[in-house]
């Protein structure tokens, strides 16, 4: 790519440190488009990926990042430095198939949407991953083929998106790419986001249960912080509610997942570590909520 190029697809690559394989991850970006010229891959964080063929023409970025930094953190650093007109988000875990480039660009070239993604299966799981893999993408679970849908919400990873649309929301790029609330926003003006039934990527993962515990439960400080803080929902209301919520998402997560064979596969192995990754996930949200009563504006808010 010559430098006075734009490039039209920008992948932001959430690189954590510890041993996650990026290579595989990383592998089967360059295959899915190998024929794409017109990329740049931004990789944040710090981890170290393993040497992997790249197309020489993409443009390659790294961003070091202090240990520990969230993925959504990581992600809004590449956000921010972006030059793409598309841009989508990945993490070592979930990796593109072939057939995502022309169905979520071919959405967004030819309905106008602002953000298209597709299903994401499941590899054959460990207990512990099939955990995450239920409470993070029981709403995205491949259901066949058929024609895409609009829909409220889709998943953070490997959802493309007009990113001078995500660029409309300063105040949530300070923040990083918090995706759910840039869908609430996009939605809210009249964009429309597309969902493709069929699988367009699939989670692999080597996840351990008390890391993957740990990182649900700061995440959901901060989500509980926030929704606090922007008046969405009361101190009172939020740490009422959070001896249930574990049961509401349990039940939730299997509600979905029966009508699908990546869904039940999941079920299989990995309800028990989801229960535990509920729990995590709603005494964190309570413990933000509470700090969030104490502080005075949540994480985002416009100065």
């Amino acid at each position: 790519m010559t430098t006075d190029q734009r490039p039209e697809l920008s992948i932001v690559f959430a690189t954590p440190e510890g041993d996650r394989d990026l290579g595989a991850a990383l592998a089967a970006l360059a295959v899915t488009l190998a024929d794409e010229p017109h990329v740049e891959l931004l990789l944040v964080g710090s981890g170290q990926p393993t040497p992997v063929t790249i197309p020489p023409a993409w443009t390659i970025r790294r961003y070091p990042t202090e240990a520990g930094m969230l993925v959504p953190d990581q992600w809004g650093v590449g956000l921010r430095g972006a030059e793409g007109e598309l841009i989508a988000f990945l993490t070592p875990d979930v990796h593109l198939l072939p057939g995502w480039w022309p169905a979520v660009r071919g959405a967004i070239a030819d309905r106008g949407v602002a953000g298209a993604a597709g299903a994401i299966d499941l590899a054959p799981p460990a207990a512990a991953s099939a955990g995450v893999y239920l409470a993070r993408y029981s709403a995205f679970l491949p259901l066949g083929d058929g024609q895409p849908v609009a829909r409220l919400d889709l998943p953070g990873e490997a959802t493309l998106y007009r990113r001078a649309l995500l660029l409309e929301y300063p105040d949530l790029v300070r923040a990083g790419f918090w995706e759910v609330g840039f869908h609430r926003r996009l939605v809210a003006d009249g964009r429309q986001l597309m969902f493709f039934p069929q699988a367009l990527a699939i989670y692999s993962s080597k996840s351990r249960v008390v890391a993957t515990m740990q990182q649900r439960w700061r995440h959901a400080t901060l989500y509980g912080f926030e929704r606090v803080s922007s008046r969405q929902v009361s101190r009172v209301t939020l740490l009422l509610r959070s001896p249930v919520v574990p049961l509401l998402l349990i039940a939730r997560a299997v509600r979905r997942a029966v009508g699908s064979p990546a869904g039940r596969r999941a079920l299989l192995r990995g309800l028990v570590p989801m229960a535990l990754y509920s729990a995590a996930w709603a005494s964190g949200e309570a413990v933000g909520g509470w700090r969030a009563a104490r502080a005075p504006s949540a994480p985002g808010d416009a100065a």
